[in-house]
């Protein structure tokens, strides 16, 4: 799996994955969906609810607010207010259709949490 374009093979890889919690140092923390994660280094392995481990496809765009349009084969565009999601084999670009702002041009995303947070940065969703 891949996290901002890095290869993820353990949670504990991850730029999410954070320092011990609690008094006993048990337990580590994923601060993309606050989630506890056990037995820290020890487990090599991908949490089953891991966010990033999932792909973007046309539900999760329209769960974030976004109306598909008709599009070819090759181009996904999604539409939520002046703002356009572009798609293209990953490739995403974002722009506000009524000023023409680009504000993300060609950046590969790998997972729906990478374009929620950019989405959220960009004060697109909330």
């Amino acid at each position: 799996m891949k996290v901002w374009n890095q290869e993820i093979t353990a949670c504990w890889m991850c730029p999410y994955y954070d320092f011990p919690i609690g008094e006993d140092d048990i337990g580590y923390m994923c601060t993309a969906d606050e989630h506890m994660i056990e037995d820290g280094f020890k487990n090599n392995q991908i949490h089953k609810d891991c966010p990033f481990n999932k792909t973007i496809n046309k539900k999760i765009v329209e769960e974030l607010g976004f109306n598909k349009e008709k599009t070819s084969p090759s181009i996904n565009i999604y539409t939520k207010n002046e703002f356009k999601v572009w798609e293209m084999d990953n490739l995403y670009t974002i722009y506000n259709y009524k000023s023409t702002e680009i504000f993300i041009s060609k950046l590969f995303l790998n997972n729906p949490e990478e374009l929620k947070l950019i989405l959220k940065n960009l004060k697109i969703i909330e």
